[in-house]
């Protein structure tokens, strides 16, 4: 198993009269914990299979295709990347 705890910071920037945004995920601080199994499976480096890092930084651009009314909902397009 793994128990992880995060601490997550983000911006969301709108623009293009909020039809278009930047958002931007990180997570700053990471503490985990996890069982000589999953530690032995993700080649570890920590012995113990426990430790503290920064974590992944996501970038995303998201772009509203279908604006949202009474008579139907919207549609979104989020096109996101994830650091390892």
């Amino acid at each position: 198993g793994d128990d992880t705890q995060d601490l997550m910071t983000g911006l969301h920037a709108p623009f293009a009269g909020g039809r278009v945004a930047l958002q931007l995920d990180w997570m700053a601080l990471e503490h985990y914990t996890m069982d000589t199994v999953t530690r032995d499976e993700r080649a570890a480096r920590d012995r113990d299979g426990t430790g503290v890092s920064t974590g992944d930084l996501y970038v995303a651009t998201l772009v509203q295709l279908v604006q949202e009314n009474d008579d139907h909902g919207g549609l979104l397009l989020r096109i996101r990347l994830k650091t390892a």
